[in-house]
């Protein structure tokens, strides 16, 4: 596969020292040339071969290489005269010009064994195999001098090309990580019990080199060798042929390769993660319901520093909640889909740590309905709604402010036919203002208002 796009930069505004949210500026922050462009290249194969009836051999293997050139005009926030009151920006912004390409290829695969095969009433699905992962970053850093711009009230500034500003190299990269790892996974059922386990050993190895160029400075940290046993297991008991109850637990062990703030790059992520529920089967199974309640625990959180241009881990952080999962057929031609989530997140160390962008509750409702008349045969209308609460938009405790509460609604009318289907969507019908998430009030991500899109697929048999 090849894949080369351009993305311009989002929308965004700003939140003053008060909490406040500026309305969007109505002047361009960016050149329209500005953006990011991504070249994506990928090649795989996928084998599967039946060695005996109760053994099968998979091989998978990806071979990925991607190019990004980010080109963009980065803001420091709303900046402030000397003394002024939280509430009132002197109305500019400062901006600088980052540029970074980056080029990554990577190699990664699963080799396995399944066996098949049961021991008088279990039934056995034994997996026994090992990964492999290894991968290379070059990057580069090029220098740019700031510009205080006036934004509120607009002052209509000409943003020059990032591409055409930048060429003073101000450092260069280079990241080599290599994975590889061992594990087994047995699947088992006996009657109405199914049980889940699975370890895997990892051991990974990191290199990392920066070149600060123009301090004459090169930075060789020791190679990193890290080895990580990650177990899981989980139970599935039915209770009945409409409800089942299940328990799980498992471990996480993530490399990253985003480059640290204090050199080398960031540690890797790890997370332990616990869950219960319970699903239930209603009207002959033509509707279902599932309900959890989990508790992840995560450390070395990964936080980007927009200001110095490299990644910083956090203390851990722990997430708890409930969920619940429900769809079906409520009628002849009726099919909705209901997701609803409760978390709370809290830092292991310092609870009056902020979390951004984490709402405490969060729901999506979709509903398709077929209009049942002869004369409409394959007409349908559709409507959806996407809601979260309240949350935090930044993570410092000084200039913190709350992204409120809001509901996206969305609707669309289809139509099907065996071989081809058009749809008319329209998304956020009441357009809104709404938020993406942040992490900073010097750059919140405003959402696209009222959109239409036409779908037309065609099949061919």
């Amino acid at each position: 596969s090849y894949e080369r796009s351009h993305k311009p930069i989002p929308l965004y505004t700003f939140a003053r020292k008060d909490g406040v949210i500026m309305p969007v500026p109505s002047m361009a922050m960016s050149n329209p040339a500005d953006g990011f462009d991504v070249t994506d290249k990928k090649m795989w194969y996928d084998l599967q071969q039946k060695v005996t009836p109760w053994a099968t051999f998979i091989s998978r293997v990806q071979w990925t290489r991607d190019m990004l050139d980010l080109h963009l005009w980065s803001p420091f926030g709303l900046n402030y005269a000397r003394g002024a009151a939280p509430g009132q920006p002197d109305g500019t912004v400062t901006f600088f010009p980052t540029r970074n390409i980056q080029q990554s290829t990577q190699v990664s695969g699963d080799q396995y064994f399944r066996f098949d095969f049961e021991t008088g009433p279990v039934q056995h699905k034994l997996s026994v195999g090992f990964g492999h992962d290894d991968y290379t970053l070059h990057a580069t850093e090029f220098d740019g001098k700031t510009q205080r711009i006036k934004v509120y009230p607009a002052s209509g500034f000409a943003f020059p090309e990032v591409r055409s500003l930048s060429s003073v190299v101000s450092s260069l990269d280079y990241v080599k990580d290599s994975q590889r790892s061992e594990y087994i996974q047995e699947f088992m059922t006996y009657d109405d019990w199914s049980a889940l386990l699975n370890f895997r050993h990892t051991a990974y190895t990191v290199q990392t080199s920066t070149n600060f160029v123009e301090m004459g400075v090169v930075s060789n940290p020791p190679t990193a060798n890290i080895k990580s046993n990650t177990p899981g297991a989980g139970v599935v008991y039915r209770v009945s042929e409409d409800t089942s109850l299940y328990a799980s637990y498992s471990k996480g062990f993530e490399p990253q390769t985003a480059l640290n703030c204090g050199g080398g790059i960031v540690p890797p992520m790890i997370a332990a993660n616990k869950e219960v529920g319970a699903k239930f089967q209603f009207m002959d199974n033509l509707m279902s319901l599932t309900t959890s309640a989990f508790e992840i625990n995560q450390s070395n959180s990964m936080y980007y520093d927009s200001i110095h241009r490299c990644t910083s881990v956090g203390p851990g952080v722990t997430s708890k909640g409930i969920e619940m999962d429900a769809q079906g057929q409520l009628a002849q031609g009726w099919n909705a889909i209901m997701n609803y989530t409760y978390s709370k997140l809290h830092n292991d160390k310092d609870p009056t740590t902020p979390n951004p962008g984490h709402p405490m509750h969060k729901i999506n409702l979709w509903t398709t309905y077929d209009l049942p008349f002869e004369a409409t045969q394959g007409l349908g209308v559709g409507m959806g709604i996407t809601a979260n609460s309240s949350q935090l938009g930044s993570r410092s405790k000084v200039t913190q402010f709350t992204e409120p509460g809001q509901v996206q609604v969305d609707a669309s009318l289809f139509y099907k036919q065996p071989n081809w289907r058009a749809t008319l969507g329209v998304k956020n019908i009441a357009n809104h203002r709404l938020y993406g998430i942040s992490t900073s009030n010097s750059f919140i991500p405003v959402l696209p208002g009222r959109t239409v899109m036409f779908t037309l697929v065609r099949d061919f048999n």
